[in-house]
C-alpha cells in the first residue's frame, strides 16, 4: 500500500529539519523553525490514521522520530553538543551542560 502523502511530506520535512539540527552552530534556524511548524501543521493528519490502516505503523514511527527531534531541539542537544561532551573531558575542559 502506497504511504499517505501526508507521510511523505512530514517524513521530508523531518529528515530536512534533522539534517539542519546536526549542522550544530551552522544551522539556519529560520528554516528549522519553517520545518518545525510545518511538522506541527502535519502531525494531525499522521495521528488520524486509523489503527487498522497498514500505513499506521509508519505514521507512529514518524511521530516518534519528531518527538525525539523537538525533544533534542528543546535541550539544545545536537549531534555536535553530544560529540563535544563526550570529548572535552578527554582534553581537560569541563564538559558545559
Amino acid at each position: 500500500m502506497r504511504p499517505m502523502p501526508d507521510q511523505d511530506a512530514f517524513e521530508a520535512a523531518l529528515e530536512e529539519a534533522i539534517a539542519l539540527f546536526e549542522q550544530g552552530e551552522n544551522m539556519n534556524q529560520a528554516r528549522f523553525d519553517e520545518l518545525i511548524a510545518e511538522l506541527e501543521a502535519r502531525r494531525p493528519a499522521l495521528h488520524a490514521v486509523p489503527e487498522d490502516d497498514p500505513r499506521a505503523e509508519r505514521a507512529r514511527a514518524l511521530e516518534r522520530r519528531a518527538d525525539e527531534l523537538e525533544h533534542r531541539a528543546a535541550q539544545g542537544h545536537g549531534q555536535m553538543d553530544e560529540v563535544n561532551s563526550l570529548l572535552s573531558p578527554l582534553m581537560g575542559k569541563k564538559a558545559e551542560n
